[in-house]
């Protein structure tokens, strides 16, 4: 997993290339982003600035946190935040603020990984080290990452179905899980808030589209889940896709299980209560 990290400073010496790293900005390539900055280190500095100035540079200190919190068009899905927009922040630059070009490192995005390297690089506080981190939404994706350990012993995991091996596919299909007892179970995650709605509608009827052709072939009804969360109702688009599934008859007459995310434990439950296995022999 790619991990980046970007270092926010102040330039006080253009010539002397004299900086004050104040606040650090890490992600990957799932979309987790840490951020903050160093309120003491501010304390610290505030001679340096006048009045007028130290407020903007805390202001715009502050407005960093707001733009990653808010649920806005522009900045409100965690794909924004990758190695492009932090190239396009490492070009932008003013009197009080800058940038670092975003710099990889081999380490995974955490909490605790997070604080050594601000400690490191921004400000080390000998008092507790408690952060007021802001952590922006996982996504389907990282869920799915967690949660796939956990039962890999029951299903197959991103299985790719391909037409010429399964004469009862029709076209080449991803599968996120899929197991058997005495009736195929599968299960896909749907990013209803991050992914553009064209995407959402395909990964849905793809996911579908595999309902009749496991039923004929095993010759019994099937238990479907999909793990997915409501999206913001300010995206107009993503939340009519939603409303339509929740009116469908896929729902109301149990054909389809809809899982949120944080009750992702209910669908392990079931692989355990009802003894599932891996779908596939010769698939790991």
């Amino acid at each position: 997993m790619k991990t980046l990290y970007c270092i926010i400073y102040s330039p006080l010496n253009v010539v002397g290339h004299e900086r004050i790293n104040f606040a650090l900005l890490m992600l990957n390539s799932d979309g987790e982003v840490f951020y903050e900055f160093s309120s003491e280190k501010l304390k610290l500095a505030r001679k340096l600035y006048s009045n007028e100035s130290f407020k903007l540079l805390t202001g715009q200190l502050e407005s960093l946190r707001s733009k990653l919190a808010k649920e806005s068009e522009q900045l409100s899905h965690v794909k924004a935040f990758n190695s492009e927009y932090l190239d396009y922040l490492s070009r932008y630059s003013n009197n009080l603020i800058a940038f670092t070009k975003p710099m990889p490192i081999e380490i995974d995005v955490n909490q605790k990984n997070f604080n050594s390297l601000f400690e490191r690089i921004i400000y080390k506080d000998n008092r507790a080290f408690k952060p007021d981190v802001i952590t922006v939404a996982k996504g389907i994706a990282l869920i799915k990452k967690d949660f796939s350990p956990k039962v890999k012993s029951r299903v197959n995991i991103d299985v790719e179905l391909k037409a010429e091996q399964y004469d009862y596919i029709l076209f080449n299909t991803h599968i996120d899980m899929i197991g058997r007892n005495d009736k195929p179970v599968l299960n896909q995650f749907i990013e209803f808030e991050n992914d553009t709605p064209a995407k959402i509608e395909k990964n849905i009827n793809s996911y579908l589209s595999l309902i009749k052709p496991f039923e004929m072939h095993d010759g019994k009804v099937g238990k479907y889940f999909m793990v997915g969360d409501e999206p913001s109702k300010t995206k107009t688009q993503h939340h009519l896709i939603w409303e339509h599934l929740m009116d469908s008859n896929l729902l109301k007459k149990d054909l389809l299980e809809l899982v949120p995310s944080k009750e992702i434990d209910a669908i392990e439950d079931y692989l355990n209560e009802h003894d599932v296995k891996p779908y596939f022999n010769d698939i790991e």
